[in-house]
């Protein structure tokens, strides 16, 4: 797939997933280039299924069948730049739903509400004519990964939405083959009732996906493996940071080019650019430490000398106190990869 070294993927195909979580004939979650929003119109129908272990679930286990319809919910369709409802509705007795008259090129999240109290969802992006989306927690987890990696702030950039569609793609597709072994869920989905657990099973999700994708980066040295991994890592650390990471266009090519060189730098080298930068006395001790969080988090394997784009990576999530240092503007950033690259350039 061309131009993943740049800020997103751009999904043009139907997204069929393992255990039933299917989104097709739509725009899956990407950005892709469509025409304005309003100029055409798109219909989007659909099946909610019962998470695993609900009431509903389980009655329908001990019926024979493999899936649970949730029949006579409430249904809506929310607009993701503003959170406005475009629609809302109910399912049929088949647990489906259908609505019309939606404006193409929009990204939304059509979400439903059980009577249980869990809130499933899935995102995607409307194109002309009919979008077939079903509801369902593999869906939902993806979804919420999404609203993660887009971070707290209320208008988002191209960059973001595009970066919210890959993860939302991307978590849908580990969680359809994972499913929940990953994390402390060990195998156990969360409890769909409870926004706060399925926030924490999402963040798990996320730090799964963006380990594995750096592994996989590691073993190829793709362009397409790297710019991914790279897309990965911002997410799960936004999500972990709870604001914006000052990642450019330019931070992120920058980073997913180091990645597939295989540039390593030494902890030292790390510590004396902090010490420059910053003004602070920094060990290499120290480095090594928040070196450490960063590979936990990710669930990677250890790795001496760090890569460069790990490096960034755990000095963007550090806390700022002298002993965990944090880089927060852009220009700090680019100061702090030059001096890598080249010591003796900050």
């Amino acid at each position: 797939m061309t131009d993943r070294s740049r800020y997103g993927r751009i999904c043009v195909a139907v997204l069929m997933v393992v255990a039933g979580a299917i989104i097709a004939g739509c725009g899956g979650s990407g950005s892709a280039l469509l025409p304005d929003a309003g100029t055409t119109t798109a219909a989007v129908a659909g099946t909610v299924y019962a998470p695993a272990g609900s009431d509903t679930a389980m009655t329908t286990a001990q019926a024979g069948q493999s899936r649970a319809p949730v029949a006579n919910c409430p249904v809506d369709v929310v607009r993701e730049r503003d959170r406005a409802q475009l629609r809302t509705g109910r399912t049929d007795g088949r647990g489906r739903y259908r609505f019309v008259g939606l404006p193409a090129g929009e990204t939304v999240m059509v979400q439903a509400r059980l009577q249980s109290g869990a809130r499933l969802m899935t995102r995607l992006q409307l194109r002309d004519g009919q979008c077939q989306a079903d509801i369902d927690e593999d869906t939902t987890m993806g979804a919420v990964c999404s609203q993660l990696a887009l971070g707290p702030v209320s208008a988002h950039t191209q960059m973001q939405r595009q970066l919210a569609g890959e993860v939302a793609d991307t978590c849908l597709q580990y969680q359809a083959h994972n499913r929940y072994a990953y994390g402390q869920l060990n195998g156990q989905g969360p409890r769909f009732d409870d926004s706060e657990d399925v926030e924490n099973a999402a963040g798990d999700l996320l730090a799964a996906v963006a380990g594995e994708a750096l592994q996989q980066a590691r073993r190829t040295r793709t362009e397409e493996a790297c710019g991914h991994a790279v897309r990965m890592m911002l997410a799960h650390m936004q999500q972990v940071s709870g604001e914006e990471i000052p990642w450019s266009a330019q931070t992120m090519t920058r980073l997913a080019a180091a990645l597939r060189d295989g540039e390593n730098v030494p902890v030292e080298r790390v510590a004396n650019a902090l010490c420059t930068m910053l003004g602070l006395e920094v060990d290499p001790a120290t480095v090594q430490q928040v070196l450490m969080r960063l590979r936990q988090r990710l669930g990677a394997p250890e790795q001496d000398p760090p890569g460069l784009c790990e490096a960034v990576a755990a000095m963007c999530m550090a806390d700022g106190t002298a002993a965990q240092l944090r880089l927060r503007t852009r220009e700090r950033v680019q100061a702090f990869i030059d001096a890598l690259v080249e010591p003796g350039s900050a």
